[in-house]
């Protein structure tokens, strides 16, 4: 299997309109993980160097915690806001960002046997992108690590 990895420290400001926000849509309403996942792909350039996945991946290991506590601790009580903290507006991110289309598998529960469940995807669709972003505890502040693996 053929393995390629790149890591990026994103620092941002959730007030600040994004230099891609023509490309998602109501960028104003995302949560810190999807906003450091769109930051991190535009500074990755779109990972042009990189084969089309048959497969993308996304994990989330804290699922939407940072961002539900952020909402608490705002005091914000409207339900549209709310819908920005699952999982499914990372994965819109990620699709709008690279005009990609095609499966995509969430993961949020680190019991699972990850790497085994990776290895089984790979061999099934060939090519596989896997996208993890780590909120870190300060607002504006998330880890994303992307993953290319492709199978020999």
């Amino acid at each position: 299997m053929v393995i390629k990895t790149r890591e990026k420290e994103v620092l941002f400001d959730l007030s600040v309109e994004p230099a891609w926000s023509t490309k998602v849509e109501r960028w104003y309403q995302m949560d810190e993980s999807s906003f450091a996942l769109g930051q991190a792909i535009f500074e990755w350039d779109y990972l042009e160097e990189f084969d089309r996945p048959a497969l993308t991946l996304l994990s989330t290991p804290n699922g939407s915690n940072v961002a539900d506590w952020h909402f608490v601790q705002s005091g914000s009580s409207q339900p549209a806001r709310f819908v920005y903290t699952l999982p499914s507006v990372p994965a819109a991110v990620l699709f709008q960002m690279l005009d990609f289309r095609g499966p995509l598998y969430c993961f949020q529960d680190s019991s699972i046997n990850f790497n085994d469940e990776v290895a089984r995807l790979v061999e099934r669709y060939g090519v596989v992108w896997h996208f993890e972003i780590l909120p870190r505890p300060q607002v504006g502040a998330s880890a994303v690590h992307y993953t290319f693996l492709k199978a020999k």
